[in-house]
């Protein structure tokens, strides 16, 4: 049980990242113990219903109409932007079909003190996924206008992933700066997975996704020997005038949509 103050607190919070102790959380009638539970997310930290992350002491098993996944640490999305609870679920299934590789997810329903909050994805978190699943060596959060938002690695030392960061910088510092055309491509296809990418771009103007900038992690493929991308976070597609990039593109493409411009 968590305190009825608790609770309220959590519901009226604005815009702030708070932590609760919760000691015991039940996931498919599994009793697990839990280290952390705190608020995530911009927007909906400060909407009622809120975006978590938790971590527990052992895996709980999830389960969707494929397969079983299970995590000790998990994203709880509420979905609160989420129009009809669909979006993620159409971009996920969409873009695993263009073998983009999209963090595994499952539709839940998430109660406090036996009282439903409402339904939530369970979402395994990017860095993670890519770290624990696709045997990737670094990955990076990319912000907007390319910055590095995040960067997590496993069994590499800090020189291995300073020249992995790098080479994630040199594409918008050299490579997109020096070259143009065949050899552009040449440059860019040998740090990074581009049917993938392309792929993505290309689902991001079907589907007129408007936030995309900052919504993809580049993970240091180990098999590959360049980067591929990890896309999330699709409550914003079907947009009938996406934001990002809207400027440019009525200033150079007369509301001609296409991404990354």
């Amino acid at each position: 049980m968590l305190p009825v103050t608790k609770v309220t607190q959590l519901h009226q919070a604005k815009g702030e990242k708070l932590s609760f102790n919760v000691p015991l959380i039940i996931v498919n009638n599994d009793s697990l113990k839990t280290k952390h539970v705190h608020i995530r997310g911009n927007t909906s930290a400060y909407l009622r219903r809120k975006s978590l992350n938790i971590k527990l002491t052992k895996k709980a098993s999830f389960y969707t109409r494929r397969d079983t996944f299970s995590l000790k640490k998990f994203y709880a999305i509420s979905m609160s932007m989420d129009k009809n609870y669909i979006r993620n679920k159409i971009s996920c299934e969409v873009l695993q079909h263009l073998n983009v590789k999209v963090p595994v997810n499952a539709y839940t329903n998430l109660l406090i003190n036996g009282k439903t909050e409402g339904l939530y994805l369970a979402f395994y978190p990017p860095e993670e996924f890519g770290l624990e699943k696709c045997n990737a060596s670094i990955v990076i959060r990319r912000g907007y206008d390319a910055s590095v938002d995040g960067i997590q690695y496993e069994d590499i030392s800090k020189k291995e992933a300073a020249a992995l960061r790098q080479k994630f910088e040199s594409i918008y510092r050299d490579i997109l700066r020096k070259h143009k055309g065949e050899e552009l491509y040449k440059q860019l296809d040998d740090v990074i997975d581009l049917e993938s990418y392309f792929a993505w771009l290309a689902f991001n103007d079907l589907f007129q996704n408007g936030d995309y900038a900052d919504e993809v992690y580049l993970m240091w493929s180990r098999d590959k020997g360049k980067f591929e991308i990890i896309p999330w976070d699709f409550d914003d597609i079907l947009r009938g005038q996406p934001h990002e990039g809207i400027t440019a593109r009525n200033a150079i493409l007369h509301d001609k949509l296409i991404f990354s411009s």
